[in-house]
């Protein structure tokens, strides 16, 4: 195995536990590695101002954000690669969502937006409360409706998110939002859908990436739980699934980790990446 230079992170269900927190060891761990000079690369469905504290502290450079829709530079404040809506295709997409019973908001240029009548009824939708909790704290609120939102400001569109309540209702959802062409609806959560363009993925923008930052597929290593990092695992040199991701992320994987309550992302970098 070739000597790792990259390490690319889910965030919820993988390097946060379940409570969204990071670990000490964990912490320690990830700053042990890149005083070895390896590159900490979140990678999340989170927009960027979803990054936790501890990595911010950690100085972590570069990121992958709202599924693959955009690569962040935090050190130049700058946008590496952009795989996002067009206006056109954004409004198309929240019409679809209006015929559900599901909340849905936008992550744009860095930042949450959801509209209030969603805000002041999330406990309707069935939200675990840590969950409840980040989106409460990285959400925006708008008076008006999205579509308005969107016609009014000059944004530019990442991801769309939807909590359901009615697990059938979501795969409704899923089918028509795939039928458009537009979007590919993917699952992190037990009752979400997230959205970016056809394409778009956190492997896309990982593949994207690493010729950017001048390495090779063999020198990365990547750590998931979901289906939304089943495109970054295939696409890294080296595939972790923690022991809390499904079956479909652990089928891909090279090496199956403790679970992400039980520091599973710090064993990971331990056993593979630190000298």
């Amino acid at each position: 195995m070739k000597q790792i230079k990259l390490v690319a992170i889910d965030m919820d269900g993988t390097l946060l536990d379940s409570n969204k927190q990071c670990s000490q060891k964990t912490v320690e761990t990830l700053k042990r590695a890149k005083e070895q000079g390896v590159i900490i690369l979140p990678a999340t469905g989170r927009a960027i101002n979803g990054l936790p504290q501890e990595l911010k502290d950690l100085g972590v450079r570069y990121g992958i954000f709202c599924n693959g829709a955009t690569c962040y530079d935090r050190a130049e404040e700058k946008v590496l690669v952009a795989n996002h809506f067009t206006t056109e295709e954004v409004l198309q997409l929240i019409r679809i969502c209006d015929k559900y019973h599901a909340t849905h908001d936008i992550y744009a240029d860095g930042k949450g937006y959801c509209e209030k009548r969603y805000m002041d009824h999330l406990e309707d939708y069935i939200i675990e409360q840590p969950v409840l909790e980040l989106v409460r704290n990285t959400r925006n609120v708008i008076d008006g409706t999205l579509e308005e939102f969107i016609q009014n400001h000059s944004v530019s569109v990442e991801k769309i998110n939807m909590f359901f309540s009615d697990l059938d209702e979501r795969e409704r959802a899923r089918e028509e939002l795939e039928k458009s062409g537009i979007a590919n609806p993917v699952s992190s959560l037990s009752n979400n859908l997230e959205m970016g363009r056809v394409g778009c993925s956190k492997g896309l923008a990982l593949g994207q990436l690493i010729p950017i930052l001048g390495l090779k597929v063999e020198e990365v290593m990547a750590c998931g739980d979901a289906n939304n990092d089943l495109m970054m695992l295939k696409e890294a040199g080296f595939a972790v699934a923690m022991a809390n991701g499904t079956e479909e992320v652990k089928a891909v994987a090279d090496y199956i980790t403790a679970s992400n309550d039980e520091d599973g992302v710090a064993k990971a970098i331990e056993k593979f990446v630190l000298n």
